[in-house]
């Protein structure tokens, strides 16, 4: 068995492992980038250290930082009530309402693993005062984190933004263009399967609970992310070092608890992201990614090669990271793909379709979105309902997407 076989397999099996040990895949990964490179393809330590993606991981310490202190003083929840108070009583529209707060709000750099942890717990209890289904409210969170989700300032966006560079894709823009409006398209299906339009208007209690007011800290928390964010823009500045220099001053000014905010860090996904880029950049350097694009070149043809992306891609992440894992795994693939294919097909559409790929999985409750959507279901729901049908809308949105794809739905930006 050749050297590059071998490589795919560990990778196969450092996922597997992680997914059912319930070990973080990364610490995994490092562990057998460790031996692999060493034993197997003669790397020295500092070669294999090499792929250690340092710059992409201080952008997202940074970032996970900064809106840290913004969950830790309760901002974004102030933000998502007086989103929900803007229906005026509508119920129809709060679901709508719910999709868009968490895109704007992921796309501000949160991403949907955060904003989906934030919005999801308010959500619930507000869509059950309004008569909503929590079937429903999941649904309107969770593709509206994922609108947004992939902006080129968080987490997700910023791994496919950064591996999208590396293989020849110099304007993401059209890559975040067909995320959003895939996103979209689910929620207009979601909104007509569980009957959002047949909700009846009914007012949100006007309790203290549901009132909004911002204190202080906060209003200060707004106007230093505001400040990162429009540097990051405009000013065209480092994203990880302008986000730890935002957060540091709201720390100066005493916004929220530092211990907190700096436990706040998504450090498991650090150490996911980290020691799977070392462990793929191992499998590259065997040869292993350049024979995995030879193989799916082979069975590939132009209408098919996004669809076929989406479907690998949907399946791995519903075992694995999309970020940490399919994302570094799959989108190293594409060169070797369009070379195969003569090069008739484009990176960019490819680039798509693997990111949706990896994302429109994630409303399973298997996926972490799902999973956070279900626990913060209201207790007289169902769970073990909510659980099949998440499961269903899940991986129902593999096939759905990949039809997408085959439509040409992604070459339209």
């Amino acid at each position: 068995m050749s050297i590059e076989v071998i490589t795919l397999i560990l990778l196969v099996l450092t996922i597997a492992i992680g997914y059912f040990r319930k070990i973080n895949t990364g610490l995994v990964a490092l562990a057998v980038a460790f031996f692999a490179g060493l034993f197997l393809v003669k790397m020295s330590g500092k070669e294999i250290i090499a792929g250690f993606p340092t710059s992409l991981i201080f952008t997202l310490m940074g970032m996970t930082f900064l809106f840290s202190i913004a969950k830790v003083n309760k901002t974004m929840e102030m933000i998502a009530l007086t989103i929900v108070k803007m229906a005026r009583g509508n119920t129809k529209v709060i679901p709508l309402l719910f999709f868009i707060l968490g895109a704007v709000l992921s796309a501000l750099g949160p991403g949907p693993v955060v904003m989906t942890a934030i919005i999801a717990p308010l959500a619930m209890p507000a869509g059950k005062k309004a008569g909503i289904p929590d079937i429903l409210t999941a649904c309107s969170v969770m593709t509206g984190c994922l609108a947004g989700g992939l902006a080129p300032i968080t987490a997700s966006g910023l791994i496919a933004y950064n591996l999208g560079q590396e293989v020849g894709v110099a304007n993401y823009t059209p890559v975040m263009l067909n995320c959003m409006l895939t996103s979209t398209i689910q929620f207009v299906l979601y909104y007509i399967i569980f009957k959002g339009y047949k909700l009846k208007k009914q007012p949100l209690e006007d309790t203290e609970e549901n009132k909004v007011k911002l204190d202080q800290k906060q209003i200060i928390t707004l106007i230093g992310i505001a400040c990162v964010i429009l540097s990051i823009v405009f000013l065209k500045t480092d994203t990880g070092l302008t986000a730890f220099c935002g957060g540091g001053i709201l720390l100066l000014l005493g916004v929220a608890d530092q211990n907190k905010a700096i436990a706040g860090i998504s450090w498991s996904t650090i150490l996911l992201v980290c020691g799977m880029a070392v462990l793929v950049n191992v499998v590259k350097v065997a040869g292993g990614i350049d024979m995995l694009s030879t193989a799916l070149g082979s069975v590939m043809t132009r209408s098919t090669g996004g669809p076929i992306l989406i479907a690998m891609s949907g399946l791995m992440s519903s075992v694995s990271s999309a970020s940490g894992v399919v994302m570094p795994t799959l989108i190293p693939t594409i060169p070797g793909i369009i070379e195969q294919m003569g090069g008739t097909l484009s990176a960019t559409a490819l680039l798509s379709a693997i990111v949706i790929g990896a994302h429109c999985v994630t409303l399973s409750p298997l996926s972490t979105l799902g999973a956070m959507s279900l626990a913060s279901a209201n207790e007289e729901t169902n769970k073990e309902t909510m659980f099949t049908q998440l499961m269903i809308l899940g991986f129902s949105a593999i096939p759905l997407c990949a039809l997408f794809a085959f439509l040409g739905l992604y070459n339209i930006f």
